[in-house]
């Protein structure tokens, strides 16, 4: 089985040959492929916090419901942890090894779980339906009928594609209402829903663009003072590295050296060689580092909010999954670093390349 994590354009080039909508010409050939492979287990497509987010945002609902609906057959709602989870998994690993301690190495099974709660890093409980028993049992008895109507009240060609599988009235119950909350989280709401969402369930979803655009600007500050001459060129790395400790990892740091009993001072005392090799033992960041290092190297280079957004999934995405397929420039840069090779992935800009793979 190989995990194949898909950039959002190609999941809208999916959605537009699942509709056959003519833009859709040149990803027809892989939406059957991938069908097929999904089907029979041999490819999984993970989704990850920024495919809810970039989806449940587009201003069509139209198109977002489509790309919804091909995200819902094809992910089967498999996904990727969290950033800040794997983050943190690396980062405990890495302290760990440099102070001796024996912690487990971070693999792809700790970062691949189910639904938009393991993407956001939502701690996960057994799902469960409340209220009188013997009104559990009747809709347990009448389970085929409740996912009917839940089917037609979700609308937009939405079904549950796992009713076969279910071994139980309850079992049908809430994988149906668990995968209908997943699909409608990634449509997003209805325009006339907005104004409702915002007044009683505090729905900001400018809250997450206004971030992406403050760490766009701040990398497009670093690439400016590179280009006056106010920062030296050649200690890209040093300067990358360092931001990183300060802005990303801060907090998260003093917290995990508590956790572990590793004295702060003893660390700092260590000095650079030890902020050296705690990174080198963290993947997802080399390829974050590696990626901001190559774009910085470019002096005409303007930072865009999606580079961004790419960097937040590269890292994860090319340090533990079998294949990224990605947009051309994100794929030059990681050539650049020989990202594919160091970490054994097949870093791909377009879908033709991928079907001989799986």
């Amino acid at each position: 089985m190989k995990v194949v994590y898909l950039d959002q354009m190609h999941w809208i080039g999916l959605a537009k040959a699942r509709v056959n909508h003519p833009d859709g010409m040149a990803y027809r050939d892989a939406f059957q492929e991938l069908t097929c492979a999904v089907t029979e287990g041999r490819v999984v497509l993970p989704l990850a916090d920024v495919h809810y987010n970039e989806t449940s945002n587009t201003a069509s609902v139209r198109q977002r419901t489509d790309v919804a609906l091909t995200m819902d057959r094809l992910s089967r709602y498999a996904t990727l942890a969290s950033r800040e989870a794997v983050l943190r998994a690396e980062l405990r690993y890495a302290l760990g090894r440099w102070a001796g301690l024996s912690i487990p190495k971070p693999t792809l099974g700790n970062f691949l779980g189910r639904g938009c709660g393991f993407a956001f890093g939502e701690p996960i409980g057994r799902a469960n339906i409340v209220g009188p028993a013997e009104a559990k049992a009747d809709l347990f008895a009448r389970a085929d009928e409740f996912v009917d109507v839940l089917e037609r009240k979700v609308g937009d060609g939405w079904t549950y594609l796992d009713r076969s599988r279910a071994r139980s009235g309850e079992e049908l119950v809430i994988g149906a209402l668990r995968d209908c909350a997943d699909f409608r989280l990634l449509r997003g709401p209805a325009p006339a829903d907005v104004d409702e969402l915002r007044r009683d369930y505090g729905y900001r979803p400018e809250t997450f663009t206004n971030l992406i655009a403050d760490i766009t600007k701040r990398e497009q500050e670093l690439a400016d003072t590179l280009v006056q001459g106010s920062a030296r060129r050649e200690k890209l790395e040093d300067i990358v590295a360092a931001r990183f400790w300060v802005w990303e990892i801060g907090d998260m740091l003093t917290t995990l050296l508590d956790e572990l009993g590793i004295p702060r001072q003893k660390l700092l005392d260590a000095g650079r060689s030890a902020f050296d090799q705690i990174l080198r033992d963290m993947p997802s960041m080399q390829v974050e580092i590696a990626i901001r290092v190559a774009n910085f190297q470019n002096g005409s280079y303007r930072w865009k909010s999606n580079d961004i957004l790419d960097l937040a999934m590269l890292g994860r995405a090319i340090a533990y999954c079998d294949v990224v397929v990605t947009e051309k420039h994100a794929v030059r840069q990681a050539s650049r670093a020989k990202l594919g090779e160091r970490f054994g992935t097949a870093v791909l800009a377009d879908m033709a390349a991928l079907l001989p793979l799986i």
